[in-house]
C-alpha cells in the first residue's frame, strides 16, 4: 500500500519525529526535526531543567512540544496524501530501520563507552554540586562501561583517579544506583576524618575558612580544603559525633567523602568502593 498510514506517522512522529518525517516521504523536515530535537534537547538540559527543577520540569520541556507539534504534522501529511508514486525506500519500514540504526548505535557507544550525563539528585555535595544540577562524567580510561543500569564491559582501567578527584561510581550496596563523590582515598591509603579534620597518611588536610551561613538548625560553615594543590570548597556543621574513624583503603578499592561532611553517607558509612565500580569522573557541570 503507497499511502502511509496517519495513526503509524503519528506514532512515529511522537516516539521519534525524524522517523514520522521519513515514514511520510519528507526527508528534509525530518533533518528539521532531528536538529530542533536536539537543540530543545540541550536547552532543556541546560538551561529549563535546572531553573524549574524536578518533577515540574520532566513535563514541560520544550523537546516535549517538539514531537507533539511533529505527530500531529506527520498525521495531516499521511491524511491528506495525494501522491501515486511508490514511496522511497527509507519511508519501508526497512529503510528506517537501517537509518535510525546508526545514530542509536552511536549514542549508545557514547553514553556507554566515552562520556555520559547525569543529574545530581541529593545535597551529599554541596557547595560543589547542588541538587538538580546536570553534569558530564568522563568514562573511557575507567574500564567500567555501560548505561542505564546495562554493564557492557569491565576491563582494567588504563587511567587511575587521583585524590581530589569527583567521580560517579555504582554504590557498591546497589550496583544499579548511581552515587558521585570526591575520592580522598587511594588503595594502600590510611584515611581519618575527627573533630571535622581529614587527616591522610598521617598528614592533616589543610582547610581555610570562608564564611559562615546561619541556618535554622545552627551554622554552616564553609572552608576551602586544598588536597594535594587542589583547591576546593566544602561544608560543616555543628556536628563532629558521627562519621568519625579510621580507615585503611584495600587493594583496588578508594575511599570517597561527600563535600557537604555531616550530610553525606559515603565511605565513613558503607565503606570503600572497587575500582571496578568506578563509572566516570566529573568534567563538567551545567549548574542551575
Amino acid at each position: 500500500m503507497n499511502k502511509p498510514n496517519k495513526w503509524i506517522a503519528a506514532l512515529l512522529g511522537f516516539l521519534l519525529s525524524p522517523a514520522g518525517m521519513l515514514y511520510v516521504t519528507e526527508w528534509k523536515l525530518a533533518i528539521g526535526y532531528f536538529l530542533a530535537s536536539i537543540l530543545c534537547s540541550v536547552f532543556d538540559f541546560t538551561v529549563l531543567g535546572p531553573s524549574l527543577g524536578a518533577p515540574l520540569s520532566q513535563y514541560l520541556m520544550t523537546s516535549s512540544i517538539v514531537t507533539l507539534v511533529c505527530a500531529v504534522h506527520c498525521y495531516l501529511i499521511a491524511k491528506n496524501w495525494t501522491n501515486t508514486l511508490p514511496r522511497p525506500w527509507f519511508s519501508r519500514w526497512y529503510g528506517l530501520m537501517g537509518v535510525f540504526s546508526v545514530p542509536f548505535t552511536l549514542i549508545l557507544i557514547m553514553r556507554s563507552f566515552i562520556i555520559e550525563p547525569f543529574t545530581i539528585p541529593a545535597g551529599s555535595m554541596i557547595p560543589t554540586l547542588n541538587v538538580g544540577d546536570r553534569i558530564l562524567a568522563y568514562k573511557l580510561p575507567y574500564g567500567n562501561y555501560g548505561t542505564h543500569s546495562l554493564r557492557f564491559l569491565t576491563i582494567d582501567a588504563f587511567e587511575k583517579p587521583e585524590r581530589g578527584d569527583v567521580f560517579v561510581f555504582e554504590y557498591p550496596e546497589n550496583r544499579n544506583v548511581n552515587y558521585i563523590k570526591r575520592i580522598v582515598g587511594l588503595p594502600g591509603d590510611t584515611v581519618s576524618y575527627n573533630k571535622q579534620e581529614l587527616t591522610i597518611n598521617g598528614k592533616l588536610i589543610k582547610k581555610i575558612k570562608l564564611s559562615e551561613i546561619p541556618r535554622n538548625y545552627g551554622t554552616t560553615t564553609v572552608y576551602e580544603e586544598n588536597l594535594n594543590e587542589r583547591l576546593y570548597q566544602i561544608q560543616v556543621g555543628l556536628s563532629t559525633s558521627h562519621f568519625e574513624g579510621e580507615w585503611e583503603v584495600p587493594p583496588n578499592n578508594y575511599f570517597v567523602i561527600g563535600d557537604n561532611r555531616d550530610n553525606s553517607r559515603d565511605s565513613r558509612v558503607w565503606g570503600f568502593v572497587p575500582s571496578d565500580h568506578l563509572v566516570g569522573k566529573l568534567v563538567y557541570v551545567f549548574e542551575q
